[in-house]
């Protein structure tokens, strides 16, 4: 089923068109190639809930392949407040700020589930993909995923309010994966930017309502086309 959700965005409405079935076919190109080579020359290392991998502002001299688990992506600022840009996890690297000149980090990360990760030198990585022409476009494709899953987070974060934001991100996370979805209220929270109290809220409200069902660290998603109708309201 295809989902769609259309957002005006800028002063001059403009509009723009985010399909969110189109997370659920990232693997149009070959994944396999690129995996394959982190785990020949990478080096595996594992991560519990709550550590970092990096921190904006270190030097950046690797990426990592996510093999399980989830991390969070996000800015810290002075004041003590944080801004979730992104959920990373299975499939996807992270690290890509190692391209940059400098190469410096350019946000901050939190392991939100147990994770294992395989690290991979820069020089490493270049070196390797040049031995093997078509790993370069794919290390594009995993590249371009990344700003397909910011540019649906961001439009989540900035462009929608209270229950449409978590809406939103609901039939973002189905699309990546199905009915039943594997994260705590907290996470939930911390993905949107709603508090605790806020995000309980509006799954208890999704749920007296029919269009989810919850359990303990687990949303199954009951209607979809009950969460659009969220989305599409204007009230």
């Amino acid at each position: 089923m295809i989902i769609k959700y259309i957002v005006k965005i800028g002063i001059e409405g403009v509009i723009m068109m985010y399909d969110l079935v189109s997370l659920s076919n990232q693997n149009a190109f070959s994944e396999k190639q690129v995996l394959d080579i982190f785990e020949k020359y990478g080096t595996v290392k594992k991560y519990g809930e709550g550590e970092s991998l990096f921190n904006r502002g270190e030097e950046a001299n690797g990426v990592y392949y996510v093999k399980n688990g989830k991390i969070r992506c996000y800015f810290s600022f002075a004041e003590g407040e944080e801004f979730t840009l992104l959920i990373i996890k299975k499939g996807l690297l992270i690290g890509e700020d190692t391209f940059m000149t400098p190469p410096k980090r350019t946000f901050d990360t939190e392991v939100v589930t147990k994770a294992t990760l395989i690290y991979m030198p820069t020089h490493v990585l270049i070196s390797k993909c040049m031995e093997q022409e078509i790993a370069l476009y794919q290390i594009m494709g995993f590249f371009m995923k990344k700003i397909l899953l910011l540019a649906n987070h961001l439009i989540s974060a900035l462009q929608l309010n209270g229950n449409k934001k978590l809406a939103f991100l609901l039939l973002k996370l189905y699309s990546e994966n199905d009915e039943k979805l594997c994260y705590t209220h907290e996470q939930l929270a911390i993905m949107t930017g709603l508090t605790r109290v806020a995000t309980t809220k509006i799954l208890n409200d999704f749920e007296a309502k029919g269009l989810i069902k919850t359990q303990y660290k687990l949303v199954e998603i009951i209607s979809t086309k009950g969460l659009m109708d969220i989305l599409n309201n204007n009230n």
